[in-house]
């Protein structure tokens, strides 16, 4: 609580956002580590197998997931740029790091795994 409080308003708000972007991350991860599908109506929240239809088929990431990652990512990339290094060289390692995630979607993807 010392460091936020020493740091000023412009990089407090920059630490919240950071803050947020690092708890939708984690709850996206746990999303998908349950094989989580948000479905539509409310009956299949309770039986998955029901409409199989609208569910995403199991182990391949969705490109709408992955964009939310993606920016999700690159957001908290930028609040960790301003409140930790004030460099913007952790920004650039955010996105190559988007970037290898995507290039590894791509080899999943194809081969099917």
């Amino acid at each position: 609580m010392k460091i936020y409080n020493s740091l000023d308003p412009m990089q407090q708000a920059y630490c919240f956002i950071t803050l947020i972007s690092a708890g939708l991350i984690l709850i996206k991860l746990i999303a998908y580590l349950l094989k989580y599908r948000p479905i539509n109506d409310f009956d299949s929240y309770f039986h998955f197998n029901d409409h199989p239809e609208t569910q995403e088929p199991e182990g391949i990431i969705s490109i709408k997931n992955l964009v939310n990652f993606m920016l999700v990512f690159g957001i908290t990339g930028l609040g960790a740029s301003f409140v930790l290094a004030n460099r913007f060289i952790v920004l650039l390692f955010s996105i190559a790091a988007g970037f290898i995630i995507l290039f590894l979607y791509h080899k999943l993807v194809r081969k099917k795994i």
